[in-house]
């Protein structure tokens, strides 16, 4: 009874994120409909003390600053949880759907908020005998102050919480973090930004089986198609 009300409990809470993420994209597209809206692109390597892999996302800057788009990632990973129990050699894939909204727009500081929202599918392709598969809804939440630095950088601080609901096999909360982030990008022209952030912090999911800390990082370009190289990332 105890594990189903804590269940219940991570599903209200998955359920109002969700929704908050919904309202906060409908208000940013309603807000900024009459304004022009920029495409951005990115591509990154990504690498954690779990595993590496690759990732994409294509989405829309408009004036004030908001951005809203979908990312899709994939990822080998040395070792995974799925169903609660451990499994070696594991591949990822997941897609998204994200918004930016800034908060705050000074002459060299932007504060921003973004959320995003999708599903990540698991599959063990090391040998384990159960629980092959497991798909997961995931949910982050993320605070992110950008800096200018000079006439070519753009300096990125923050904290993010992370949010993962395991729907299958099992219904269980399989991730929740909770880690700083800093990053620094340089501009190599009028519309491509390169950069780099590392994350690090802590997690814990499956009755602590899967507490652990995390350190992950990613190496990316964006193209910020007319609009300025120093967006935020």
């Amino acid at each position: 009874m105890l594990l189903a009300m804590t269940n219940q409990h991570e599903r209200r809470r998955l359920a109002a994120l969700i929704l908050a993420f919904s309202v906060a994209s409908l208000g940013a597209a309603e807000a900024r409909a009459s304004d022009s809206a920029a495409p951005v692109f990115g591509l990154a390597a990504l690498g954690s003390n779990s595993g590496a892999g690759l990732s994409a996302d294509a989405g829309l800057r408009f004036a004030g600053g908001q951005q809203l788009g979908i990312a899709l990632a994939s990822e080998g990973l040395w070792t995974a949880h799925l169903g609660g129990q451990v499994a070696k050699g594991v591949s990822a894939s997941e897609a998204r759907a994200f918004t930016l909204l800034p908060l705050l727009t000074a002459r060299n500081l932007e504060l921003d908020l973004r959320l995003s929202s999708g599903a990540r599918y698991l599959r063990d392709v090391g040998g384990l005998e159960t629980h092959r598969d497991a798909l997961r809804s995931t949910t982050e939440l993320a605070l992110l102050a950008h800096v200018r630095l000079g006439e070519r950088y753009l300096l990125r601080t923050g904290v993010l919480l992370g949010f993962d609901l395991e729907l299958s096999p099992t219904t269980s909360l399989a991730d929740q973090s909770q880690s700083l982030s800093v990053g620094l990008g340089r501009t190599l022209g009028a519309s491509t930004l390169l950069y780099a952030h590392v994350d690090a912090g802590g997690s814990y999911g499956f009755d602590g089986d899967n507490g652990k800390a995390i350190v992950r990082g990613a190496l990316g370009l964006r193209f910020p198609l007319g609009g300025d190289a120093r967006t935020a990332f």
